[in-house]
């Protein structure tokens, strides 16, 4: 009982305000996604590495792998922040803008 009345607590402690989620477009390399955890890291053009969790909507994790792994994409994120923690979901990859098909 007592942990149920905690959670309330932090729930009532966060604002609407404390709480954002945008979708953002990056350019970078996915390194790799762990395929029972959802879990992936990926290299964007700036450095930063990101890690996070990949999007449910996404079914076919081998098949995403094979298309993207090691390979130069424009990435698309859900990014949730919550106060100043920010959390990305891996939503989706596609050719960089100008690349040729191979």
């Amino acid at each position: 009982m007592k942990r149920g009345i905690e959670v309330e607590h932090v729930l009532d402690a966060l604002n609407d305000e404390d709480i954002a989620e945008r979708t953002e477009e990056h350019s970078g390399v996915l390194m790799g996604i762990l395929p029972e955890s959802r879990r992936f890291e990926c290299r964007l053009d700036d450095g930063q590495l990101v890690s996070g969790w990949v999007d449910r909507d996404l079914q076919d994790i081998g098949a995403f792998k094979t298309n993207w792994e090691n390979k130069k994409a424009r990435l698309t994120f859900r990014v949730v922040s919550v106060r100043t923690k920010q959390r990305f979901i891996l939503v989706d990859a596609a050719r960089p803008e100008g690349s040729i098909e191979s």
